[in-house]
Protein backbone atom coordinates (compact mmCIF):
# COMPACT_ATOMS: atom_id res chain seq x y z
CA UNK A 1 0.00 0.00 0.00
CA UNK A 2 1.63 3.66 -0.99
CA UNK A 3 1.04 6.35 1.46
CA UNK A 4 -0.58 8.71 1.77
CA UNK A 5 -0.11 11.78 -0.38
CA UNK A 6 1.07 15.15 1.40
CA UNK A 7 -1.28 18.46 1.47
CA UNK A 8 0.09 21.93 2.32
CA UNK A 9 -2.67 23.53 4.37
CA UNK A 10 -2.41 27.24 4.77
CA UNK A 11 1.33 29.00 4.99
CA UNK A 12 3.59 26.48 6.04
CA UNK A 13 1.52 23.67 7.26
CA UNK A 14 1.13 20.03 5.64
CA UNK A 15 -1.13 17.67 6.49
CA UNK A 16 -1.08 13.79 4.94
CA UNK A 17 -5.06 12.97 4.04
CA UNK A 18 -6.02 9.47 3.92
CA UNK A 19 -9.56 8.31 3.54
CA UNK A 20 -9.99 5.63 6.60
CA UNK A 21 -12.99 2.93 6.26
CA UNK A 22 -15.66 5.45 6.18
CA UNK A 23 -13.90 7.93 3.46
CA UNK A 24 -11.12 5.44 1.47
CA UNK A 25 -8.84 7.10 -0.59
CA UNK A 26 -8.46 5.46 -4.22
CA UNK A 27 -5.68 6.16 -6.50
CA UNK A 28 -5.32 6.08 -10.13
CA UNK A 29 -2.07 5.81 -11.87
CA UNK A 30 -1.60 7.50 -15.67
CA UNK A 31 0.74 6.87 -18.50
CA UNK A 32 0.77 9.74 -20.77
CA UNK A 33 3.02 10.75 -23.62
CA UNK A 34 5.25 8.87 -25.99
CA UNK A 35 7.04 7.32 -23.29
CA UNK A 36 4.19 6.37 -20.91
CA UNK A 37 5.19 8.33 -18.45
CA UNK A 38 3.85 7.54 -15.13
CA UNK A 39 1.88 9.87 -13.30
CA UNK A 40 0.08 9.03 -9.66
CA UNK A 41 -3.43 10.71 -8.25
CA UNK A 42 -4.92 10.25 -4.73
CA UNK A 43 -8.74 10.85 -4.17
CA UNK A 44 -9.69 9.36 -7.63
CA UNK A 45 -12.74 7.15 -6.22
CA UNK A 46 -13.93 7.30 -10.12
CA UNK A 47 -14.71 3.74 -11.56
CA UNK A 48 -14.04 4.28 -15.12
CA UNK A 49 -12.79 7.39 -17.50
CA UNK A 50 -13.23 8.82 -20.87
CA UNK A 51 -12.14 10.88 -23.18
CA UNK A 52 -14.24 12.82 -25.77
CA UNK A 53 -14.01 15.58 -27.88
CA UNK A 54 -11.11 16.84 -26.59
CA UNK A 55 -12.51 16.65 -22.55
CA UNK A 56 -11.94 14.40 -19.93
CA UNK A 57 -14.37 12.75 -17.95
CA UNK A 58 -14.56 10.64 -14.96
CA UNK A 59 -17.87 8.55 -13.77
CA UNK A 60 -18.96 6.80 -10.18
CA UNK A 61 -22.49 5.85 -9.27
CA UNK A 62 -23.35 9.41 -8.73
CA UNK A 63 -22.77 10.85 -11.90
CA UNK A 64 -20.24 11.34 -14.51
CA UNK A 65 -17.89 14.59 -14.06
CA UNK A 66 -15.66 16.73 -16.41
CA UNK A 67 -12.03 16.75 -15.17
CA UNK A 68 -9.67 19.38 -15.64
CA UNK A 69 -9.87 22.37 -13.08
CA UNK A 70 -8.04 23.90 -10.79
CA UNK A 71 -10.56 22.77 -7.90
CA UNK A 72 -11.75 19.75 -6.53
CA UNK A 73 -15.27 21.03 -5.83
CA UNK A 74 -13.91 24.18 -4.78
CA UNK A 75 -10.71 23.03 -2.84
CA UNK A 76 -7.37 24.07 -4.28
CA UNK A 77 -5.38 21.01 -5.92
CA UNK A 78 -1.98 20.40 -4.46
CA UNK A 79 1.16 18.41 -6.06
CA UNK A 80 2.83 16.38 -3.81
CA UNK A 81 5.76 13.60 -3.85
CA UNK A 82 6.93 11.35 -1.70
CA UNK A 83 10.31 9.65 -1.01
CA UNK A 84 11.32 7.64 1.59
CA UNK A 85 11.32 7.01 4.56
CA UNK A 86 15.53 6.07 2.78
CA UNK A 87 18.57 5.67 4.41
CA UNK A 88 19.85 7.28 0.96
CA UNK A 89 21.97 4.20 0.56
CA UNK A 90 23.82 3.98 3.41
CA UNK A 91 23.26 2.77 7.20
CA UNK A 92 25.23 5.93 8.55
CA UNK A 93 23.50 9.29 10.27
CA UNK A 94 23.47 11.45 8.10
CA UNK A 95 21.67 15.50 7.65
CA UNK A 96 20.43 16.80 4.20
CA UNK A 97 22.66 19.57 2.71
CA UNK A 98 20.02 20.60 0.29
CA UNK A 99 17.65 19.40 -2.42
CA UNK A 100 17.64 20.39 -6.05
CA UNK A 101 14.45 20.41 -7.99
CA UNK A 102 14.86 20.81 -11.46
CA UNK A 103 12.80 22.90 -13.74
CA UNK A 104 10.77 23.73 -10.55
CA UNK A 105 8.68 26.91 -9.58
CA UNK A 106 9.17 29.20 -6.78
CA UNK A 107 5.54 28.37 -4.88
CA UNK A 108 7.05 24.89 -4.30
CA UNK A 109 7.79 23.27 -0.55
CA UNK A 110 9.82 20.65 0.65
CA UNK A 111 9.51 19.09 4.20
CA UNK A 112 11.61 16.77 5.62
CA UNK A 113 11.18 14.80 8.49
CA UNK A 114 14.06 12.64 10.69
CA UNK A 115 13.80 11.50 14.26
CA UNK A 116 10.35 13.10 14.76
CA UNK A 117 11.35 16.27 13.99
CA UNK A 118 10.21 17.84 10.85
CA UNK A 119 11.06 21.44 8.47
CA UNK A 120 9.48 23.08 5.52
CA UNK A 121 11.77 24.59 3.27
CA UNK A 122 11.11 26.86 0.76
CA UNK A 123 12.33 26.05 -3.68
CA UNK A 124 14.48 29.49 -4.23
CA UNK A 125 16.46 28.90 -7.60
CA UNK A 126 15.60 25.42 -8.08
CA UNK A 127 17.31 24.54 -4.60
CA UNK A 128 15.45 24.32 -0.65
CA UNK A 129 18.44 24.26 1.99
CA UNK A 130 17.42 21.75 4.70
CA UNK A 131 17.91 22.91 8.57
CA UNK A 132 21.23 21.47 9.97
CA UNK A 133 19.21 19.81 13.37
CA UNK A 134 17.44 17.21 11.01
CA UNK A 135 19.84 14.26 11.04
CA UNK A 136 18.85 10.58 11.27
CA UNK A 137 19.51 7.31 9.58
CA UNK A 138 15.86 7.56 7.58
CA UNK A 139 14.25 10.67 6.78
CA UNK A 140 11.02 11.21 4.73
CA UNK A 141 11.41 14.37 2.33
CA UNK A 142 8.10 15.23 0.85
CA UNK A 143 7.58 18.15 -2.15
CA UNK A 144 4.62 19.73 -2.42
CA UNK A 145 2.84 22.46 -4.90
CA UNK A 146 5.39 22.34 -8.10
CA UNK A 147 3.44 22.19 -11.32
CA UNK A 148 6.03 20.06 -12.77
CA UNK A 149 9.84 18.90 -11.64
CA UNK A 150 12.55 17.34 -14.84
CA UNK A 151 14.77 15.76 -11.69
CA UNK A 152 15.45 15.73 -7.59
CA UNK A 153 19.11 15.77 -6.38
CA UNK A 154 19.04 15.05 -2.78
CA UNK A 155 22.57 16.23 -1.45
CA UNK A 156 23.40 14.04 1.88
CA UNK A 157 26.33 14.98 4.43
CA UNK A 158 27.63 11.34 6.20
CA UNK A 159 27.88 12.23 9.41
CA UNK A 160 31.47 11.15 11.56
CA UNK A 161 29.90 8.20 14.30
CA UNK A 162 30.32 9.61 17.80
Amino acid sequence: MLPPFTRIVGEGGFLLTGGGEEHPVFDAWVLSGNNFEPSFYSGFDFNSFAQFRGQFFGAKEDGIYLMGADTDDGEEIHSGVRIGPTNLGTAAPKRLRSVVIGECDEKAKVRVQARGREGIFPVTRGRAVIARNLQDREMVIDIADFEQISHIEIIPLILARG
